[in-house]
């Protein structure tokens, strides 16, 4: 079924949101076929490098990860910024590392 959808995109028979709405079983389902944006590091590792090595608009086939079928199309590429919400964020990963290294350690 994926290699039947991923043709259908291929040649223009149905758009990306069209076959998303009735083929996904994710949240996704919702949206167009739209997810994220997304850290690439939240991404499973499998679906993180079909985006590192797709371009924009690029339909990269279907990929089996786990027990689920994916095609996926990049939409953008959002490099990181260090804005505030972002360094409040890397804040936070740093301080809930050094606290668990430091709850680790004999008193």
């Amino acid at each position: 079924m994926a290699k039947e959808i991923y043709f259908r995109l291929q040649e223009s028979e149905q758009s990306f949101p069209q076959l998303a709405e009735q083929y996904s079983q994710g949240p996704e389902a919702r949206t167009g076929g739209l997810i994220g944006p997304v850290g690439l590091s939240n991404a499973h590792p499998k679906l993180a490098q079909l985006i590192l090595n797709s371009e924009p608009g690029q339909l990269m086939p279907p990929t089996q990860i786990k027990d689920v079928w994916v095609i996926v199309r990049l939409e953008k590429f959002l490099p990181a910024q260090l804005d505030e919400p972002m360094r409040q964020r890397l804040l936070n990963e740093l301080f809930a590392s050094w606290l668990n290294e430091q709850l680790k350690q004999p008193l």
